[in-house]
């Protein structure tokens, strides 16, 4: 019986700091098929085409010049500037066939999905690019739709670890899928609205929280700042009270210790509400 090599994924995952998004495949060609060191170094294969028309309306804006073959720096400079990261879903694996087909790779070890989330903190969606990616990202993911009722276009939620995500299966770019260019193009550029739209409404969330913490603090200081300008200037020792306020809470039963700490460090930060007034009066006093 013929013994296959077991190989390690080539390129490491490509994970921007700040990726908001995630591609996953499954396993790169040999390397007499790679045109590039990066991710989909296939110059048969549409991914790269795929982002070109999506972005910039130009299926070879990524082509290296008049070469068959992509421009991996051009590539990884623009996933680094929109925030997408792009990692496979298989480590290290065995191609039966020799060649790049999906029916035909035996998945040896999978990704660390953890590890890798790890270093993309602010990532919560996650695109496949195929049926045999997707089928292997659902079993490192609390998720309770099945691979079989997981279709091309659908997006679900799951959960790995602590991370809600949202997981979209898109169609493969391999030459092999039946399906025209210009067709997938239009379903990557629906995954990509719907990651800008998610990303609009945490901005917007996150500005309505600040002007709600803004409009807080301000009461706060209108309401309690005053009292305590009363309280410095007929209080003889107020300096040495408040000296003693850095530290008394020590003495204090541990509850009550962690609510005026807490309270402190707010009004510190500049982010006091107005129900902190009763807790820091009462430790004054």
């Amino acid at each position: 019986m013929e013994e296959h090599e077991i190989e390690l994924r080539p390129f490491p995952p490509f994970l921007p700091p700040h990726a908001t998004v995630m591609m996953m495949g499954t396993f790169p060609p040999k390397p007499e098929k790679r045109t590039m060191e990066f991710h989909y170094p296939n110059f048969q294969n549409d991914m790269w085409r795929v982002y070109g028309l999506v972005f910039f309306g130009d299926a070879m804006h990524f082509q290296h010049g008049e070469e068959k073959a992509f421009d991996a720096e051009k590539i990884k400079a623009f996933l680094t500037e929109r925030g997408i990261a792009s990692c496979p879903t298989v480590r290290r694996a065995i191609r039966e066939h020799d060649n790049a087909s999906d029916a035909f790779l035996e998945v040896v070890e999978k990704v660390d999905l953890p590890a890798v989330l790890a270093e993309i903190p602010d990532c919560r969606r996650i695109c496949t690019t195929g049926g045999k990616a997707t089928e292997i990202l659902l079993t490192l993911l609390e998720t309770e739709v099945k691979a079989k009722d997981f279709k091309t276009g659908m997006t679900i939620a799951a959960r790995c670890g602590d991370r809600g995500l949202l997981v979209t299966r898109l169609p493969s770019t391999s030459r092999a899928y039946p399906m025209k260019l210009e067709k997938k193009a239009e379903a990557y550029r629906v995954a990509v609205q719907m990651n800008v739209n998610a990303i609009t409404r945490e901005v917007d969330a996150y500005q309505r929280a600040f002007a709600q913490q803004q409009a807080e603090a301000q009461a706060f200081n209108a309401e309690f700042l005053p009292k305590m300008q009363q309280v410095q200037a007929n209080e003889p020792n107020f300096n040495q009270i408040d000296l003693m306020m850095v530290t008394f809470y020590q003495q204090l039963p541990y509850n009550e210790a962690v609510q005026v700490v807490e309270a402190v460090r707010r009004y510190q930060n500049g982010t006091s509400t107005r129900a902190d007034i009763p807790l820091l009066e009462s430790y004054y006093n």
